[in-house]
């Protein structure tokens, strides 16, 4: 639906300030107890890149 912008759900009451501003600004990570130590070190090197490209690391 290119174009439109919904700020709240229909029904619900608009986001709270800090959780707006938590939305924007977390970031998730995969957390299993499966994952390899290999694969969680390929993260880390994802992220350490990403966050060199965005001038942040």
């Amino acid at each position: 639906m290119a174009g439109i912008t919904v700020s709240h759900f229909e029904g619900c009451a608009a986001p709270l300030p800090l959780a707006r501003e938590l939305g924007e600004t977390s970031l998730m990570f995969l957390v299993h107890p499966t994952l390899t130590e290999a694969e969680m070190a390929l993260t880390c090197r994802v992220l350490e890149a990403v966050m060199g490209e965005a001038g942040l690391g």
